[in-house]
């Protein structure tokens, strides 16, 4: 029986709950939505061009997807996920995916092929649209070439629009090619950035919800999902993957609900940084220090300087002090009807340090005296002696 197999008997769930790739768990946000209906209008448009980027796991792939899935009958797209491929291959790919067959293996015979399938396409008023995953690791002439597509043109419309996805660096090697590719000055150009810290509770619920299984707020408190966002800062396949071993960390220990320490664990387990506390700060306000005579400018600076401590920090430290035995300090107290504050009184055992020393000293006084007496009587005897 596999991992999931038994998440699935212990949750309830009817189907993988975190899911890479699967386009029915996409997460409509503002962000993702806003992406999703850009791309879907920039082929309506015929722009040619289009360009999605974003770090990896921010869920790009699962965008496409959900753009072929989803295509109008109007839209028909050709996807290319595999992009280790040199401009020939990639388009004999693309050829395959079109029904184009028999033409040969020339490139000239397979583009006037293409050309000629796109225009029929366009006659219907059928838009063509060609996705291509991790545009990034193209090489340089594979990306020039593949941006020649995009100005096949019948009638002064494109007949291909061109979808590349890809990481950031993408754009920079667009840029190179910005003065040989006319399509490139009227691109529409998409980003995709990770999911904010309030969206990431969202993003878990609606794929548990698609999966089935318990309801959400019970397996993932809201302590939980915040954890959770300081881990993977909001990148969804962070969060998947964190998820997904937090669930099986949770059927190894026979529970029901995902606690912190079960999240702190998964994210050890994929090496994932610790979130730094996010607690409220206390004002303290500057150190109160005695001023001794020379006091400098930087004793002065540390006066003025307010002492900020985090609240998280008291907490741990907290349980710790509270096992330090208090010293007692004793206070003076005023004597009523009267402006003079007694002295402190001392400790029996200091008293009877102090009168230890005190005798110490006096004896030795005694010996001095008397190594003195000596030495004046002995000078007084020879004296007598010589005279």
């Amino acid at each position: 029986m596999g991992a999931f197999q038994t998440i699935a008997t212990d949750f309830g769930f009817h189907r993988k709950p975190f899911s890479n790739t699967d386009a029915d768990f996409f997460f409509t946000n503002t962000g993702y939505l806003d992406a999703y209906l850009r791309l879907l209008d920039g082929v309506r448009q015929r722009c040619g061009l289009l360009i999605l980027t974003g770090e990896a796991g921010t869920g790009k792939t699962l965008l496409l997807r959900k753009l072929a899935q989803e295509a109008p009958a109007q839209i028909k797209f050709v996807c290319c996920y595999s992009t280790n491929l040199d401009f020939d291959d990639l388009l004999a790919v693309i050829c395959d995916q079109v029904g184009i067959i028999g033409h040969g293996r020339e490139r000239m015979h397979k583009l006037k092929a293409l050309k000629d399938y796109l225009h029929t396409y366009s006659e219907q008023g059928v838009e063509v649209a060609l996705l291509i995953d991790e545009a990034h690791l193209l090489s340089g002439d594979t990306l020039s070439r593949l941006l020649t597509l995009a100005r096949l043109r019948v009638k002064e419309q494109s007949m291909l629009q061109v979808v590349l996805s890809g990481a950031p660096v993408l754009e920079e090697m667009l840029a190179r090619h910005r003065a040989l590719h006319a399509p490139l000055a009227s691109a529409v150009h998409v980003r995709l950035d990770s999911l904010s810290a309030s969206d990431v509770a969202g993003f878990i619920y609606r794929q548990l919800q698609g999966a089935g299984g318990p309801p959400p707020e019970t397996l993932f408190p809201a302590p939980v999902t915040e954890r959770i966002a300081g881990y993977t800062k909001g990148i969804p396949r962070l969060i998947n993957m964190l998820c997904e071993r937090a669930l099986l960390l949770a059927q190894l220990n026979d529970q029901t609900t995902l606690s912190m320490a079960l999240i702190d664990e998964a994210a050890e387990g994929l090496m994932l940084l610790r979130p730094e506390p996010s607690g409220p700060q206390i004002e303290v306000g500057p150190i109160e220090t005695a001023r001794p005579a020379n006091n400098g400018p930087v004793l002065k600076s540390l006066e003025q300087t307010p002492v900020r401590i985090d609240k998280l920090s008291l907490d741990r430290v907290g349980p710790s002090l509270s096992r330090i035995a208090p010293v007692p300090v004793p206070v003076p107290v005023p004597v009523p009807g009267t402006d003079a504050t007694p002295a402190i009184s001392v400790p029996p055992d200091a008293s009877r340090e102090s009168e230890r020393h005190g005798l110490f000293g006096a004896r030795l006084l005694v010996i001095l005296l008397a190594f003195l007496a000596g030495l004046l009587g002995g000078a007084a005897g020879a004296y007598l002696f010589f005279l």
